[in-house]
């Protein structure tokens, strides 16, 4: 165990967040395999997002991504860990918790 603690730390300190986040937490590995089939997560009211891309740098996953076509947020729900902080730097509150849209 302490082996794993380890490894971890210097991971941590070495990538990016979305590394330990997406790789090495086993939490995250879970929310990786079955968060895909979740009834409720994080959505974007798309008449709202205006493309600020401030949820895609203060997710640690990285699991928000402003698309370069329609300039508005999209979240793969596969990754997304239910944290507060996209919803909470949103300046237009486009982000809600609640049914996620299916063409995701």
């Amino acid at each position: 165990m302490p082996f794993w603690l380890v490894i971890s730390v210097l991971v941590t300190l070495r990538y990016k967040p979305e590394i330990f986040h997406n790789l090495i937490c086993p939490f995250g590995a879970l929310q990786r395999t079955f968060g895909r089939f979740a009834r409720l997560s994080k959505k974007v009211d798309k008449t709202a997002c205006v493309g600020c891309k401030l949820c895609e740098n203060a997710c640690p996953s990285n699991a928000i991504v402003v698309s370069a076509e329609d300039n508005k947020a999209e979240i793969n729900i596969a990754l997304c860990h239910q944290c507060p902080n996209c919803s909470q730097v949103c300046p237009k509150e486009a982000i809600h918790y609640g049914v996620p849209d299916t063409n995701l």
